[in-house]
């Protein structure tokens, strides 16, 4: 029987080659890498700059907007004139703290392992 690998966050993940890493202690990992910020969804409130590690996230000024989204298991409307854009995708560490701490369920930082292509 095949092993069954998870992302970061839990997600099963189908047959194929994943990239993955061995943390100190000895356990494998499979690091889920940002590929971008869902426009819908960001309330603009800056969790992931902060927690983000790569530095692959700055906050823009934007028109005044009201987004609708479900926010720690709530729908709830807010106005906003801020917005998270990645920056440097490139440098994510793949440790998806962005996406945990998205206030915003289903969360704005949308994230994806990668195949392991040699």
């Amino acid at each position: 029987m095949a092993e069954v690998f998870c992302d970061i966050m839990g997600n099963e993940l189908g047959d194929g080659e994943w990239y993955q890493v061995t943390t100190k202690s000895g356990k494998f990992w499979v690091p889920t890498y940002v590929e971008y910020v869902d426009e819908s969804k960001c309330t603009g409130c800056g969790l992931c700059v902060k927690v983000c590690v790569g530095n692959c996230y700055e906050m823009r000024a934007v028109p005044e907007r009201e987004i609708t989204a479900v926010i720690k298991g709530k729908q709830k409307t807010v106005t906003t004139r801020k917005q998270a854009v990645l920056i440097n995708p490139d440098d994510c560490m793949g440790d998806c703290h962005c996406h945990k701490i998205c206030p915003v369920d289903g969360a704005a930082m949308v994230c994806q392992p990668k195949m392991n292509c040699c």
